[in-house]
C-alpha cells in the first residue's frame, strides 16, 4: 500500500490535493468534496510525465475565475513547469502552460531559464504568475531562479510569456530558492532560500 501525501487548497465546496504515492510518476491531483463523514474522492488528473510534468509538490493557486495555477518538479523535458486546471462543468482540464529547460529562456538570459520548481506560483497584483526554480540560472552555480510569467488574468493557453527575472549565485544572495515569494506595497519581492541567508529582491524597471 503505497503511503500517500495530500496538500489541499480551498475553493467553493471544494478542497483540492495531490495524492503522491511511491512511483516518481504515479502522481495526481484529486478533489473532495462534502462533510468530513460523507466526502467524495475523485481523481481529476494524472500525471504522465510527458508535456504535462511530473511531481508536483507544491499546493495548487486558485484564480477568482475558478481556475488553478500549479508546478512540477519533473516530467517534461525532465525539469518540470507550469500548468493551468481549468474546468468546464465537472470536467477539468490541464494545460502546461511552460516546461523549465536548461537553455536560455530568452536572448537576455546569460544563464538558463531554471529548472525544478517545489514551490506554488503567485499571482501579483498586475495578474501575472511569480514564482521560483530551485536550481538552473547561472550557469557557474545552478543556484535557482526567480521567474514571471506574463498574461494578465487568466489569458488564453499559451499566451503567456516567460522571463527570469533573477538568477542566484551562491553567495551572499543565497541558492535554491523555496516557497512562494511575497510582495510588499512598494512592489519588491521576498522571498527564502534553502542556503544562504535572506534575499530581498527589489522592483527595477516595473518588474
Amino acid at each position: 500500500m503505497p503511503n500517500c501525501v495530500r496538500l489541499r487548497c480551498s475553493l467553493a465546496k471544494w478542497r483540492f490535493g495531490y495524492s503522491a504515492v511511491a512511483l516518481s510518476l504515479g502522481l495526481s491531483i484529486a478533489c473532495f468534496s462534502g462533510s468530513a463523514q460523507g466526502q467524495t474522492y475523485q481523481v481529476i488528473h494524472n500525471f504522465t510525465g510527458g508535456a504535462d510534468g511530473a511531481s508536483p509538490l507544491a499546493a495548487l493557486t486558485p484564480t477568482r475565475a475558478g481556475n488553478f495555477y500549479g508546478t512540477t518538479n519533473a516530467g517534461g523535458q525532465g525539469w518540470g513547469g507550469v500548468f493551468e486546471l481549468s474546468s468546464l462543468g465537472t470536467i477539468w482540464n490541464l494545460v502546461p502552460l511552460h516546461t523549465f529547460t536548461a537553455i536560455p529562456a530568452n536572448s537576455n538570459d546569460t544563464g538558463n531559464g531554471g529548472v525544478r520548481s517545489d514551490s506554488p506560483v503567485v499571482i501579483g497584483s498586475d495578474g501575472d504568475l511569480y514564482g521560483v526554480t530551485e536550481a538552473g540560472g547561472n550557469p557557474l552555480w545552478s543556484c535557482g531562479t526567480v521567474f514571471k510569467m506574463s498574461g494578465g488574468a487568466d489569458p488564453p493557453a499559451g499566451h503567456w510569456t516567460y522571463n527570469v527575472i533573477y538568477q542566484f549565485g551562491g553567495d551572499p544572495d543565497g541558492c535554491g530558492p523555496s516557497g512562494p515569494v511575497i510582495f510588499d506595497r512598494a512592489g519588491n519581492i521576498y522571498g527564502t532560500t534553502l542556503h544562504g541567508g535572506r534575499v530581498s529582491l527589489h522592483r527595477r524597471n516595473g518588474i
